[in-house]
């Protein structure tokens, strides 16, 4: 019986310790955006230098499933985060291994080395597993509501190429509903 008021004030320790409120909601949105139209090997302001290229977007946390909690979220992780390419036909046949380099913010970087453009489809989308670069991009999002993505490359070869990358994750979420 000694033992019963030692229990009771245990159990409530331990109901109340628990970090996520019954006032909390969990939730899942899609993330995406898609550059503006790059061009290699040819003379608008996109190219940086011969078949280099580089493009910045801004990906916004702010949708119609987030809307209403933008000033209440406790917690953010991305899961599915991947590239797409849009717009490309195959490349010419030359198969050399170049770099492609994701920064977020102008501070967090993922380097997909031995990337071969050559094998790069229309419609073809690349995962993005660094776990540690996407739970720093999550925390900005989630510290920011935004963030900067800037995507750099350089496709070896001498041809002409116009394409999109579109930015794609999967925002799994929780906010107060107070």
């Amino acid at each position: 019986m000694k033992k019963l008021p030692l229990l009771l004030f245990a159990m409530i320790i331990a109901l109340t310790s628990c970090s996520k409120d019954a006032t909390d909601v969990d939730f899942s949105t899609d993330l995406s955006k898609t550059s503006d139209e790059i061009v290699v090997n040819d003379t608008p302001v996109r190219v940086v230098g011969n078949g280099d290229f580089s493009t910045q977007f801004i990906l916004s946390l702010e949708n119609d499933d987030t809307r209403a909690y933008l000033d209440k979220l406790k917690d953010l992780s991305l899961k599915d985060v991947r590239l797409k390419f849009q717009g490309i036909s195959a490349l010419s046949g030359n198969q050399t291994p170049t770099q492609l380099k994701i920064t977020f913010n102008n501070r967090v970087e993922i380097i997909l080395n031995d990337f071969v453009y050559d094998r790069v489809a229309d419609g073809q989308e690349f995962a993005l597993n660094q776990t540690q670069q996407i739970n720093e991009m999550a925390q900005i999002l989630l510290n920011n509501k935004q963030v900067t993505i800037k995507i750099e490359g350089h496709i070896p070869d001498v041809n002409t190429y116009r394409f999109f990358i579109k930015f794609l994750a999967k925002a799994n979420i929780t906010a107060s509903t107070l």
